[in-house]
């Protein structure tokens, strides 16, 4: 009898592929338009080279999307304001 997790671990390692994919691209559009992001960036790709600032704030995404889904508390990253208005409008 095989195991499962052999099964489908080519599968996973596709979606693992595309969602790290998506994640850097978020990662380009968050340091153009986030402040806060692009101070974050700058500050590694002067250390680093940029490839690898762009993974690490793909990471810092990765942390605040976790964050904001387990408290349940959507104002928990960004301006309180906007977020009101969007889940009361």
């Amino acid at each position: 009898m095989s195991n499962c997790s052999c099964q489908f671990q080519g599968l996973i390692i596709i979606a693992l592929f595309s969602y790290r994919w998506i994640l850097v691209q978020c990662a380009h559009i968050s340091v153009r338009s986030n402040s806060k992001i692009n101070e974050f960036y700058s500050k590694i790709a002067k250390r680093r080279s940029d490839n690898k600032a762009v993974v690490a704030v793909a990471r810092k995404l990765v942390k605040i999307i976790y964050a904001v889904l387990s408290s349940r508390n959507p104002s928990l990253y960004g301006d309180k304001i906007k977020t009101e208005k969007r889940s009361n409008g």
